[in-house]
């Protein structure tokens, strides 16, 4: 997994934690996990969460990576 990030002026606190192609991200005491192991080729740039603002703007998958 390839990561970029983008990081912002914020006083909100952030917390991202990895274990394989899932990544659980914590804001101001509230976490939500984002699992990529199934998805498929290509670019996904509508990623849901329950959080007050969206910590993962885009996933691609290119070639199974």
């Amino acid at each position: 997994m390839k990561i970029k990030l983008s990081p912002q002026r914020s006083d909100q606190i952030i917390y991202y934690e990895f274990n394989g192609e899932s990544i659980t991200v914590s804001l101001n005491g509230e976490s939500d996990t984002f699992d990529f192991t199934d998805m498929p080729n290509g670019k996904l740039e509508a990623v849901e969460t329950s959080l007050s603002i969206n910590p993962i703007i885009s996933a691609e998958r290119a070639d199974g990576v």
